[in-house]
């Protein structure tokens, strides 16, 4: 089977797709599924991903943070989808990592109208 992007498996790209081992077997390859929605590297990982109905909250791509090749630019391989993701109202658009595999660091965007100025996690 042939997969977007010349990828080696599925990677969905758009907003709003339900969660399966299908929709994000490209990271399931190296990364383990249970431990993404035990929040154990990205506490809001599970929240992003799948969504929260009560606050209808909408489900986020793994590609809205991330980019699916490797990069030496691009700590972690995030790279903010910019047709999604754009400046918190101080003009910034950025990552910052707290440390090395610390799995801690901050955000400062807009994503979905909600600015994260920066929002640290």
């Amino acid at each position: 089977m042939i997969y977007r992007g010349l990828l080696v498996a599925n990677y969905e790209m758009e907003d709003g797709r339900n969660e399966s081992t299908y929709a994000y077997a490209l990271c399931y390859k190296c990364h383990d599924r249970a431990s993404i929605f035990m929040d154990e590297c990205f506490p809001y990982n599970s929240l992003h991903i799948i969504g929260n109905r009560s606050s209808n909250q909408r489900r986020i791509s793994h590609f809205t943070c991330h980019d699916a090749h490797g990069s030496t630019s691009n700590q972690y391989l995030i790279r903010f989808n910019t047709d999604v993701v754009g400046e918190y109202m101080e003009g910034k658009l950025r990552f910052s990592a707290q440390g090395v595999a610390s799995w801690h660091g901050s955000c400062a965007l807009n994503c979905h109208g909600v600015e994260h100025e920066p929002k640290e996690y």
